[in-house]
């Protein structure tokens, strides 16, 4: 019980509220364009959930599209299309991996 009570604590103490959370993945995005990998990813991720960075976006129906596009052979468009995804959030995984399929279909 008291293991529960401590982890409880640290994860809150954690948690940022929404604004903040949104201008630390703000931070950590211009770290990231500008070529720094060196970032606590956990953060970035954590900071982007708790900030919405997505606001609603759902990667679901872009992704269906990119999968139809690397079936016809539309590599540009279905590359564009997964930006579309990291652009709304670049912790998300899934924009990257779409990203790379494209890339390594495309050989």
């Amino acid at each position: 019980m008291l293991c529960c009570v401590m982890c409880a604590g640290v994860i809150c103490a954690q948690m940022d509220d929404q604004d903040v959370a949104a201008k630390k993945y703000k931070a950590y995005k211009a770290r990231v364009m500008a070529g720094d990998l060196n970032i606590d990813w956990r953060d970035f991720r954590l900071a982007a959930a708790l900030g919405e960075v997505s606001q609603g976006f759902d990667s679901q129906p872009v992704h269906d599209q990119v999968v139809d596009d690397l079936a016809t052979g539309r590599y540009e468009k279905a590359l564009a299309e997964s930006q579309t995804v990291i652009d709304h959030n670049m912790a998300f995984g899934e924009g990257h991996i779409l990203a790379m399929t494209v890339l390594q279909k495309n050989g």
